[in-house]
């Protein structure tokens, strides 16, 4: 009886495991990582912001950018957001002036570029303001990717904008689970590749509801003399 209780534990939390993996869908590729807590930068009309040496991981290329962005209570000026590498443009969008503040409307923005960018290469990504009035970046103090800085108009801000970036059209996780194996694989023993990860992956899968078959075995009321 104990043994076909565990087997039902172990087989509904692997079915429920990989339901999550099979039918919910994200498209995020990777973030930089800057929590949203104040205005990381105001560009004045002309003027430039960019990141600086933001690394798109494997399975990283992207087609969405998602910013938050403040207007000082005015509706927005044109911009153009454009990502380069080496001095190469790969990717932009412009953006037409006249979008509601931050305080009026949804906070994030979703920016869809010209063309894909490709994962396994450092960018900069650069917001442009075409307007005559200032455009706030929201972000952090420094938080975001080591390998990102910020910019405007060739100076150092020492702050990093909050930005996602999204493939462009929804994924399965289960679709998603090699690259994400990948990436972890990153962080790996020398020479193990993958594995442990794998390997280490399925023993929380069979342990987990094993200990919880045991606290709830422990925890049941005893019979006569035991």
């Amino acid at each position: 009886m104990a043994r076909r209780a565990l087997a039902v534990v172990v087989t509904g939390c692997a079915l429920a495991l990989l339901a999550t993996l099979a039918f919910g869908s994200d498209d995020r590729a990777f973030m930089l990582g800057a929590p949203v807590n104040k205005v990381a930068v105001r560009i004045p009309g002309g003027e430039t912001f960019c990141e600086r040496g933001v690394t798109v991981p494997i399975g990283g290329a992207f087609r969405v950018v998602r910013l938050q962005l403040g207007t000082y209570h005015r509706p927005g000026p044109p911009f153009e957001l454009t990502v380069v590498a080496g001095g190469r443009r790969l990717a932009g969008v412009r953006v037409a002036g006249g979008y509601p503040d931050i305080t009026d409307a949804r906070p994030k923005r979703d920016l869809r570029l010209d063309r894909a960018v490709a994962a396994g290469q450092r960018v900069d990504l650069c917001v442009h303001d075409l307007g005559r009035h200032s455009l706030a970046l929201y972000g952090s103090g420094g938080a975001g990717s080591p390998t990102a800085y910020g910019e405007l108009a060739g100076r150092p801000t020492h702050t990093d904008m909050y930005v996602d970036f999204f493939g462009g059209c929804d994924r399965s996780r289960l679709s998603r689970l090699p690259v994400t194996l990948r990436r972890a694989g990153l962080f790996k023993w020398q020479g193990a590749g993958t594995a442990p990860v794998v390997v280490l992956g399925l023993l929380a899968l069979l342990l987990a509801p094993y200990a919880l078959w045991r606290a709830l075995g422990d925890g049941a009321p005893r019979r006569g003399g035991d």
